[in-house]
């Protein structure tokens, strides 16, 4: 009875079967520079619950609301004489248009409440701790921008409710010690760039920071939920 073992090839020798396939080479090269096996760690048993998901579903609704309001987007004018009327053709007259603004929407407000319960339930449970206080900080600048997202979402409408809001923020900053470039108007440009180029791609990278860090579990005795 042969006891052979399968030895490693000298060096030169290729075999067949040890010879990666091009995926799981081009896998592993993207693992090696993100990490993102490491998304694969296991989850201790008393985080197996919807308040530890809250992180996970804001990314998700951030995803979530980018498709169509890169689809509004196209046709959405910014001039603030243009702005309600190109929202109304939107919704009535461009396919899908509104259900991307309906999803788009619903989208924006569920993640300002997912981002505002992760807050809390990490403040309550005192996550913010050392070694996680810039994952706190990070957090903190991601609900800041999730609410600069929404008021501007709202105002670029030019609708009562975009006057109103803006009205209440001039207000605001009136109070605070002056509001440059007031001009009284809704809508234009300079509320469609905070969102698109700021806001967005800010949310963006602090969501994916936390979750394509490479983890290590830290205490071994703690129970893991196996599915």
């Amino acid at each position: 009875m042969s006891t052979k073992k399968n030895l490693p090839a000298y060096p030169g020798e290729t075999t067949t079967a040890a010879r990666p396939g091009r995926v799981h080479r081009a896998v592993d090269a993207i693992d090696e520079r993100m990490g993102i096996k490491a998304l694969g760690y296991p989850v201790p048993e008393h985080a197996n619950n919807l308040s530890s998901s809250l992180g996970g579903l804001t990314a998700v609704s951030l995803v979530i609301l980018l498709v169509p309001g890169i689809y509004l987007a196209q046709f959405y004018m910014p001039m603030p004489e243009d702005a309600n009327q190109s929202v109304r053709h939107l919704v009535t007259s461009i396919w899908l248009g509104g259900f991307a603004r309906a999803l788009h929407v619903w989208a924006a407000q569920a993640m300002f409440v997912l981002v505002l319960l992760h807050m809390l339930r990490v403040f309550f449970h005192a996550s913010y701790r050392k070694p996680r206080e810039g994952n706190w900080l990070i957090g903190t600048a991601m609900f800041l921008l999730a609410f600069l997202a929404i008021f501007t979402g709202t105002v670029i409408k030019s609708d009562q409710e975009a006057y109103e809001a803006l009205a209440h923020n001039l207000d605001v900053a009136k109070l605070l010690g002056g509001a440059p470039g007031d001009d009284g108007h809704a809508g234009g440009s300079r509320f469609v760039e905070p969102p698109m180029f700021s806001a967005t791609p800010g949310c963006g990278r602090f969501v994916a920071r936390p979750a394509f860090r490479r983890l290590t579990p830290q205490r071994r005795d703690i129970p893991v939920w196996s599915g």
